[in-house]
């Protein structure tokens, strides 16, 4: 499994922490991102790059992992691979630490994702068509900012794996405060197995890895499986 690493060290335990916990544990959250007044199609069209890697600035996560080489070979450690567009964003679960009464808890953010294709595995019997996709964020970023960074109807590849339902791990300090949140009920919580694992472009701009917050030229059906495109 990968680990994380911040620019700004500060966050670094936490968000490994936060892996650890939910990679082996997961009622509807808060609503989604509050709009800007402009429509979907106007927010698309207003879109740049730097929407999506602001909302990632220095200090949110950067990656100190294992990378994958290839499309190919970053399937190979997902249980599911979808292709679809973003349906919107909502504030997901709490991490907290309860043997650090100081320590400040850390909000997930949930993507939400309407699933054109699964192009590896299916998604669970009961879904509702979407996944819902955690990821923690940065301490300075706001709900409203990822609204921004991943505007309705934009186009999404995301490798994943379930996130759990929150059960403790003891090897971690850390536990979920709300741990039904970020999804409606009934509805799989998902995670990108890398920060290689989720890929986004807006029309005709760059494809984007927001959690390397790093981008490359070409169409994003590259960056599906037998494809060449991949930010390491």
């Amino acid at each position: 499994m990968t680990g994380f690493k911040e620019q700004g060290r500060g966050l670094l335990a936490g968000l490994v922490a936060a892996v650890l916990l939910l990679a082996g544990c997961a009622a509807p959250g808060t609503p989604t991102a509050p709009s800007s007044g402009a429509s979907a199609s106007e927010a698309l069209e207003a879109y740049t790059e730097e929407d999506t890697l602001t909302a990632f600035a220095s200090n949110g996560p950067n990656a100190d992992y294992d990378p994958f080489q290839t499309p190919a070979e970053l399937a190979k450690a997902s249980g599911l691979v979808i292709a679809g567009t973003v349906a919107g964003v909502r504030e997901g679960r709490t991490l907290y630490y309860p043997q650090n009464d100081q320590a400040e808890g850390t909000t997930s953010i949930v993507l939400i994702v309407n699933v054109t294709e699964a192009v590896k595995g299916k998604l669970q019997p009961g879904t509702d068509g979407r996944a819902y996709i955690e990821f923690f964020q940065p301490v300075q970023s706001d709900l409203s900012s990822y609204g921004r960074a991943f505007p309705e109807g934009s186009s999404v590849v995301a490798y994943l794996a379930p996130a759990g339902e929150g059960e403790p791990n003891e090897l971690v300090d850390v536990a979920i405060e709300n741990p039904e949140v970020g999804r409606p009920t009934g509805q799989v919580l998902y995670r990108p197995v890398s920060p290689q694992g989720l890929i986004l472009q807006v029309g005709g701009h760059d494809v984007v890895w927001p959690l390397l917050r790093a981008q490359k030229t070409g169409p994003i059906s590259r960056a599906l499986p037998g494809g060449d495109l991949i930010a390491v």
